[in-house]
């Protein structure tokens, strides 16, 4: 194995895991082999944040400068600013229910890919924090977001934003992680 540092891990429909590189890109291990995916001169950064593998199998890389990098098994895609994600600093990535890809970025709020365009959400949208480090859906639909420069968690059903602070029970205002429970319960990993 080529020895880098890694920072998130996903695996895929096939049992295949990946692996997010701090500095250079992806690697993919089948049980008996590695493979090498480097982004190096692809895109403007290539820091692997967190990956996730939809229910097509394409997996997703969240990039710190780059965007995000799609694998569909044959080829890469890159999506930016350019093609209407929010920011380039994308920290996070999270397939919903309905198939839709959602993105966490730092400074831009977060976006949402239904396969052919973005739709984005910010603190001008009703979001409180532009900094969203953690997405996860409940078993009722609703999205969560993790704000992480003190938005708490933030919950939009559609329409609707709400907030759940220190003032609810939060242990911080900053939230790292989140998680949905199999009774609906909302976990997260907040900084202290």
């Amino acid at each position: 194995m080529l020895f880098r540092s890694v920072r998130c891990m996903s695996i895929d429909q096939h049992g295949n895991i990946w692996m997010g590189l701090v500095s250079g890109g992806l690697t993919k291990f089948d049980g008996a082999h590695f493979y090498h995916y480097i982004f190096k001169g692809l895109v403007a950064g290539d820091g692997v944040y967190e990956i996730t593998t939809d229910h097509s199998g394409n997996v997703w890389a969240a990039l710190r400068g780059g965007g995000v990098m799609k694998y569909d098994g044959m080829r890469f895609y890159n999506y930016t600013e350019e093609q209407g994600l929010a920011k380039n600093d994308v920290v996070c990535v999270f397939e919903d229910a309905q198939g839709r890809i959602w993105f966490g970025t730092d400074g831009g709020g977060a976006s949402c890919f239904d396969g052919s365009s973005f739709t984005n959400y910010t603190m001008k949208h009703g979001m409180f924090d532009d900094m969203v480090t953690s997405i996860h859906q409940d078993q009722n639909g609703q999205m969560l977001f993790g704000g992480g420069s003190g938005g708490g968690l933030m919950c939009f059903d559609g329409a609707m934003w709400r907030r759940y602070s220190v003032e609810q029970g939060l242990s911080s205002d900053v939230v790292i992680d989140l998680f949905v429970d199999h009774q609906n319960k909302k976990i997260g990993r907040a900084h202290v």
